[in-house]
């Protein structure tokens, strides 16, 4: 099989290459293999996916790793990029691991070098946001030692202490504000009080807009607050 094809070689109609088709089937030894054939990283699918995106989409570790050069540092500049490649809705690899609830995933992509504090385009919404809508306080708590924003605002002026009193799990906001998130007057629970209850029906579609289960269970949490 030769892979050391340009970047206008689609093998099909969706674009789906060799390497997108080992990590979807969750084949990390194929994927490893293509790399070492030269099959390139930045190459998308019609849904503007790499085979990053793809290995958090499908939960597959192991095939991102190998993705990432085996985490060896420093990586390739193409390996770095990938890390930064947006899908056609906008999303880094590191947006789709969160929106998954994928902690492995999510801890292997920040120690590569993923940006903690990168917004999505549809809302604003940083990472730590997602982890907050997501009810993860384990995700949170990594971007935040990772150095996410806690005081990061989406396009409408809501940071992620915002929307943790918002939702159900107490612990989120004593987290956040154990790392510093400002209880700002515009932020505060009494000048959106009014605002809030008129938007009920709306907000979980502006902050839960993608939904995607995983279909695994989230690990148990033993989580330290500094």
């Amino acid at each position: 099989l030769d892979c050391s094809f340009g970047e206008e070689f689609c093998p099909n109609i969706h674009k789906t290459t060799a390497l997108h088709l080992a990590v979807i089937l969750g084949l990390p030894g194929f994927v490893r293999k293509l790399r070492a054939a030269g099959a390139g990283l930045g190459l998308q699918e019609r849904g503007g996916h790499t085979a990053l995106h793809l290995a958090c989409r499908e939960g597959q570790p192991h095939c991102a790793q190998h993705l990432l050069g085996g985490l060896r540092c420093p990586l390739s500049e193409e390996e770095r990029a990938q890390l930064e490649s947006v899908n056609y809705d906008g999303y880094t690899p590191l947006h789709v691991a969160i929106l998954r609830k994928d902690v492995e995933l999510v801890q292997l992509l920040l120690r590569a070098g993923a940006d903690s504090n990168k917004a999505e385009p549809s809302c604003g919404r940083s990472p730590l946001h997602l982890a907050v809508e997501a009810q993860s306080l384990e995700m949170a708590e990594l971007l935040l030692r990772a150095g996410a924003d806690p005081a990061a605002r989406g396009y409408g002026g809501r940071t992620p202490l915002y929307s943790a009193r918002h939702r159900p799990d107490p612990r989120l906001p004593q987290l956040l504000r154990a790392f510093g998130a400002p209880d700002s007057s515009g932020d505060s629970e009494d000048s959106e009080e009014d605002e809030d209850s008129e938007e009920d029906n709306s907000s979980g579609e502006e902050y839960d807009d993608i939904v995607i289960n995983s279909g695994r269970s989230t690990p148990p949490l033993f989580i330290g607050v500094p």
